[in-house]
């Protein structure tokens, strides 16, 4: 039934003793293509360190994207980000981005049990991490994966369509988020909480930390959020009620068993998954001030502020009605940016410098070109401007947001 990998994409630890601010991850890649290869299946990723005092602090973040093409049209992708903690978090991290998508990949029932293979995978994960020779007693991270299973279509019946579905698991205060259309005409967007933050102030976790022998209190009395001791002692002052790693803190409570959850991805309504590290940033981004809106109506959004500029275009010396139309043929979204301007060096010098003439270098029309992750990374990233915390955001685009040939002749011509 598996086929081969389409893309594989993680972090890997930068060893420069200096780092600036939000610089980029390094990442692996097999093959060499894969990460335009996840763009054009509509995938984005942000990986930077934060803002820190400290130009020696790694980022302790981490993440890995990875898609394995299963049997008439079908596939399974993994998708996870990592936040470490403690003076090795970045190795914890690291550690449980590398072993448990081999850990998972590597069950023979993963297809029939995905949520059990999840289970065994963190566990195989957390047994590991607590043989390395980098500390795991005060060190940890936590993970959200979301497995996705896009089964194929019946051989018996090919006309009828696969189905979808997507696993999550968690531990520790990393979120993933589910974009859905909703309303009959599917004009509204809801943001859906997929994972629970695995913290002390959730009442369901302060009441299993306690019957583990742990105390939930507060760091000083009256400030300050609430973290996981030992009796009568103050440590390890644990604020994550999950986590992988972190052993001495398993004394008192903290787990390292993933809550595990599954939904059908439902085909035109289910439109976008995000993954974050910052749980609750990456909430507020979805959330505030409508910022879904332009990333799941990507083409109509785009393509509305790029069309006043596009026929702007008509009548510039060099710009012909068959250059326009091939352009609108080729802003395909996701892939917009390189299949359009692979046509475009096909035409002339001149239909290429008038067009980005009219529209600037920055213009709408190489927007329109562009896909809804550059939208994604420009809106997630740019939040978190004032931030010391390291930034790890996923986007995966379930529904084929290209922009179709009959609705590109009503817009732009």
């Amino acid at each position: 039934m598996f086929r081969s990998w389409e893309y594989v994409v993680q972090g890997q630890y930068d060893r420069l003793a200096e780092q600036p601010d939000f610089a980029p991850k390094l990442v692996s890649c097999f093959p060499e293509d894969a990460v335009a290869s996840a763009r054009s299946r509509g995938v984005a990723f942000v990986c930077t360190r934060g803002r820190r005092a400290d130009a020696g602090v790694p980022n302790q973040d981490d993440f890995v994207l990875a898609r394995h093409s299963l049997a008439h049209d079908g596939h399974i992708a993994l998708y996870g980000v990592f936040d470490g903690h403690g003076q090795a978090g970045h190795h914890c991290a690291a550690y449980a981005r590398g072993v448990l998508p081999e850990s998972l990949f590597g069950q023979g029932s993963l297809i029939a049990g995905p949520e059990e293979a999840l289970r065994v995978a963190f566990a195989q994960v957390q047994e590991g991490l607590l043989q390395q020779d980098f500390d795991t007693e005060t060190s940890g991270t936590t993970a959200t994966v979301a497995l996705v299973l896009h089964f194929p279509v019946s051989e018996e019946d090919p006309e009828l369509q696969g189905e979808s579905w997507l696993y999550v698991a968690n531990v520790g205060d990393s979120r993933a988020v589910l974009v859905s259309r909703t309303g009959e005409d599917r004009s509204e967007i809801s943001v859906n909480r997929l994972t629970r933050d695995h913290r002390p102030d959730d009442l369901a976790e302060a009441e299993r930390i306690q019957s583990e022998g742990g105390e939930v209190r507060r760091l000083r009395p009256g400030s300050g959020t609430s973290r996981i001791f030992a009796p009568g002692c103050q440590w390890p002052a644990m604020a994550l009620s999950r986590s992988l790693g972190a052993s001495i803190a398993g004394t008192c409570g903290v787990s390292s068993e993933p809550e595990v959850a599954s939904v059908r991805i439902a085909n035109g309504a289910d439109e976008l998954l995000v993954l974050g590290t910052d749980g609750r940033k990456t909430l507020r981004v979805l959330q505030h001030q409508g910022g879904c809106n332009p990333l799941v109506s990507g083409p109509q959004y785009i393509s509305s502020l790029a069309a006043p500029k596009w026929h702007g275009c008509r009548g510039t010396e060099g710009v012909s009605d068959e250059v326009l139309e091939d352009m609108v043929m080729c802003a395909l979204w996701p892939e917009g940016v390189g299949l359009g301007v692979r046509d475009l060096e096909r035409r002339t010098f001149e239909a290429r410098w008038s067009i980005g003439d009219s529209c600037g270098e920055d213009g709408y029309l190489r927007k329109a070109m562009q896909q809804p992750s550059v939208m994604f990374l420009q809106r997630f990233s740019g939040s978190y401007n004032d931030t010391v915390d390291d930034i790890t955001a996923i986007a995966v685009w379930f529904s084929d947001q290209r922009i179709e040939s009959r609705w590109c002749r009503e817009c732009f011509t």
